[in-house]
């Protein structure tokens, strides 16, 4: 099972099915503005057979769990939260290199990251690891450890202290104390 979440663009879908070795299911969770365009284009490409849109789910990390691979193929994101709950579940993912991605996939190491609206690089990529076992499994779980040290909320909140201490000039901030003694 492939997990693609708010999938922008479906042209990749008929490289990959005819390309890798056994069936493949796109599962799509998630509603929003462009989900009928989603639809649209997925048809147009003929692989609505193996495309589920399953709206929104409240069991979206039992999805990505279960999947062989997470996809994020954003032409835009600002921070992509999904990768980030893929990364910790453990799961090799395939992003585009957009906004602030790149800062939470390591390209190689615990994902792939490829160009926006390249839908040959995006096969490629998901092709290599649905066909290769072994590197999903050494992406795998490479994340989860990052993800868990960089983006703790105590740790969110240091890193903020310090952007705004450096935009005022060096006055430093009770944010850290009021932090600590809200969670004690």
């Amino acid at each position: 099972a492939v997990s693609i979440r708010a999938t922008t663009r479906c042209r990749a879908l008929p490289q990959i099915q005819r390309r890798v070795g056994k069936p493949v299911r796109l599962l799509v969770a998630g509603t929003g503005t462009f989900e009928a365009e989603y639809r649209r284009e997925v048809e147009s490409v003929g692989c609505s057979g193996m495309v589920s849109f399953l709206g929104f789910r409240k069991d979206s990390a039992d999805l990505m769990a279960a999947a062989d691979v997470v996809i994020l193929p954003s032409v835009a994101e600002a921070f992509g939260l999904v990768l980030t709950e893929a990364l910790y579940l453990g799961r090799p993912v395939v992003a585009t290199r957009v906004g602030g991605i790149p800062e939470i996939v390591d390209d190689g190491v615990d994902g792939l990251l490829v160009p926006p609206a390249d839908s040959e690089s995006l096969a490629e990529a998901i092709v290599g690891l649905l066909n290769d076992p072994q590197a999903r499994e050494r992406l795998s779980g490479a994340g989860r450890e990052k993800v868990v040290d960089r983006f703790r909320f105590e740790q969110m909140v240091r890193s903020y202290e310090a952007i705004y201490a450096g935009l005022s000039g060096g006055i430093p901030s009770t944010m850290g104390e009021q932090v600590k003694a809200a969670a004690s």
